[in-house]
């Protein structure tokens, strides 16, 4: 039986923001998504895996390598990071 109440997060996604200077709404808005929806793998809570497109976006909005917040969200591993 797998555990399926495992929560998702990306530990840097929150002091890049706000190295940034940008509210949560304001970085929803830039990339086309909800604010709900970054605020739960801000806080690590979210029930669900954040999808690649999003993943990529803030790549390139907070200017963190993909495979860094990859390796992060759980998508890839640290044997796979080491490839990209």
């Amino acid at each position: 039986m797998g555990n399926n109440s495992k929560k998702n997060g990306i530990a840097s996604l929150k002091p890049a923001r706000e190295k940034l200077g940008l509210s949560l709404k304001k970085v929803a808005d830039q990339i086309g998504t909800e604010e709900s929806y970054l605020k739960h793998f801000e806080e690590g809570d979210s029930p669900t895996k954040i999808s690649a497109s999003v993943l990529y976006k803030l790549s390139e909005l907070y200017k963190i390598p993909l495979r860094q917040l990859a390796l992060e969200a759980g998508i890839i591993t640290k044997k796979e990071a080491k490839h990209y």
